[in-house]
């Protein structure tokens, strides 16, 4: 049963508008739910880690909501350093597309995305390609997740 919403939103123009975004919201938390479960049934087949046991939840600071899948390898680097208790430095970026059957792919612009990354002070970078651009970041190329966990 939907809650009631509060009596000044009983205008019928503000009150659809609400009910929009609340159905936008519901469908949205649908696909993140689904992607976040093809994350793990992909970690438990591909590396080996028995998540089915345990509850997993990522919360992305600030609220913001990603739309890029180049995030998909720093939410699965963030779910192997939950699980095996072994904290990521701040100064590490995580920049990849990990596809259902493990593979790290390449995002575009990951030269502008690693200077940006160095910009901001990180000093290693795991992504899916080797780069020839010259940064004071090391770069940790790795190509399936099951090669990205030797890291940790």
């Amino acid at each position: 049963m939907d809650k009631q919403l509060p009596a000044i939103y009983n205008d019928p123009y503000i009150s659809e508008y609400f009910k929009i975004l609340y159905e936008e919201h519901k469908e949205n938390k649908i696909n993140e739910t689904k992607e976040l479960l093809d994350y793990i049934s992909n970690m438990e087949k591909k590396i080996d880690l028995p998540l089915n046991n345990y509850d997993v939840f990522i919360n992305i600071s600030g609220g913001i909501k990603i739309k890029e899948s180049s995030a998909d390898l720093a939410v699965i680097a963030a779910i192997i350093s939950s699980f095996r208790d072994r904290p990521i430095s701040k100064e590490s970026a995580f920049i990849g597309e990990v596809s259902l059957t493990g593979e790290i792919k390449e995002v575009y612009s990951i030269d502008l995305r690693l200077k940006e990354a160095q910009a901001q002070g990180m000093k290693k970078a795991v992504i899916a390609q080797k780069t020839n651009l010259k940064l004071d970041i090391k770069i940790f190329p790795v190509d399936e997740v099951s090669k990205m966990i030797e890291l940790f």
